[in-house]
């Protein structure tokens, strides 16, 4: 993922939404294809299981929203430990969140204001001993987020105010989601 795409989530999570930010990436990518529930494999507890696919993706955008706002703290709070991200992101992206938070902190650059997100469609709930991946759609609206320099002139790079982003994350629960992958989608959409 590159840097600006990092900034934009970053921005919404900063990291998704935050530094989870679309700009960087190349081109639209395919749509995802849904995909049934797994059920080849163990499934979980029933205590952990969504009761509708509208509930999974609302558990699925507030986790990005989680790691955005923390994102922001801590681009806003050089002070702060980059381990906050520990429970909210993994892998890959947990690096390129944390790796993105440095660069705007040598930069001396703040985040103001927000990205709304908008959950739009539960690609696929995948269960696998007690753990599940969920993979969603989720349209951004960058029209109120600022990256503000130094000197407090607007850094926030020029493109599209709305964008949709396909994510993934993982856990035991809804609350425990951790965002894994952010790719962008599609650029220069109506979230409405």
């Amino acid at each position: 993922m590159g840097r600006p795409m990092l900034a934009r989530l970053l921005a919404g999570a900063m990291a998704t939404a935050a530094i989870v930010t679309v700009s960087g990436c190349s081109g639209e990518q395919p749509a995802p294809t849904s995909a049934p529930v797994d059920t080849t494999t163990s499934m979980p507890t029933p205590a952990a299981t969504f009761a509708s696919d509208e509930e999974a993706l609302a558990a699925g955008v507030a986790a990005v929203e989680r790691l955005n706002e923390t994102s922001w703290q801590l681009v806003n709070d050089p002070g702060r430990d980059l381990g906050a991200l520990d429970d909210l992101a993994s892998g890959t992206y947990l690096e390129t969140t944390k790796d993105g938070i440095v660069k705007f902190r040598e930069d001396n650059v703040t985040i103001e204001g927000d990205i709304k997100l908008t959950g739009q469609e539960l690609v696929y709930e995948k269960w696998v001993d007690g753990s599940v991946d969920l993979q969603f759609i989720v349209c951004a609206d960058y029209s109120n987020f600022h990256r503000k320099k130094p000197d407090g002139s607007d850094a926030t790079a020029g493109g599209a105010k709305e964008s949709q982003m396909i994510v993934t994350v993982e856990g035991e629960s809804a609350t425990s989601l951790k965002v894994s992958e952010v790719n962008a989608w599609k650029h220069d959409v109506d979230c409405a």
